[in-house]
C-alpha cells in the first residue's frame, strides 16, 4: 500500500474539469490532467507517472501545490530564478544607486554590492545571484588594464638604448 490517496471535493473536480476545457497551454492542460487521474480516476502516483511521463514524485508536488495554493498555481506555476527575491522595478531601484556611484567614476566591488543585496532581500545569496542581476540590468565588468596594450617589452627598451 503507498500513500492515502488526497480527497478533492465536488466544486474541486468541476473547476479541474472546466480548467481542462478551456485551457490552451499544453504543459498546464498536462498538469490538469495530472489532477483529473488523481481526483476523478482515484488512479496511483506511479500509473499516472507512466501516462504523463512526470515522476511520481513530480505528480505529488503538483497535487500539493493545488491543494495548498489553488488552480493559480497549477495554470501558471511560478518557478525559480533570482526574481524571487526582487520584482524587476525593486531590481531597479536597488541598481540606482550602484548607478549614480559608478557615473561618478568610483570603483565597484561586487562584494559591496552582494552585501547591501543581502541586507534588502534580507537573507544570505550566492554571488551568481549579483552577477545574473547586474547582467540583467545592462552592467558589464570593467576593469583598467595592467599596461598598455603597445607598451614596449623589457627587451625592446634595452635594445633601443644600446642603439642610442
Amino acid at each position: 500500500m503507498g500513500r492515502p490517496q488526497p480527497k478533492f471535493s465536488e466544486v474541486e473536480i468541476a473547476e479541474i474539469e472546466q480548467k481542462i476545457k478551456e485551457t490552451k497551454k499544453k504543459s498546464a492542460y498536462k498538469r490538469l490532467m495530472v489532477l483529473k487521474y488523481k481526483a476523478v480516476e482515484k488512479i496511483t502516483s506511479k500509473e499516472i507517472s507512466e501516462l504523463t511521463g512526470y515522476h511520481k514524485d513530480g505528480i505529488n508536488r503538483i497535487v500539493k501545490r493545488y491543494k495548498e495554493n489553488g488552480i493559480e498555481t497549477i495554470l501558471n506555476p511560478k518557478y525559480g530564478g533570482n526574481r524571487r527575491y526582487l520584482s524587476k522595478e525593486e531590481e531597479m531601484d536597488f541598481i540606482k544607486e550602484f548607478d549614480q556611484r559608478a557615473e561618478k567614476g568610483e570603483m565597484l566591488e561586487i562584494s559591496e554590492i552582494a552585501t547591501a543585496f543581502n541586507e534588502k532581500v534580507g537573507k544570505e545569496t550566492d554571488l551568481s545571484t549579483i552577477y545574473y542581476l547586474l547582467k540583467r540590468n545592462g552592467w558589464r565588468k570593467v576593469m583598467p588594464r595592467s599596461k598598455h596594450p603597445k607598451k614596449a617589452n623589457d627587451e625592446a627598451i634595452e635594445a633601443y638604448k644600446k642603439n642610442l
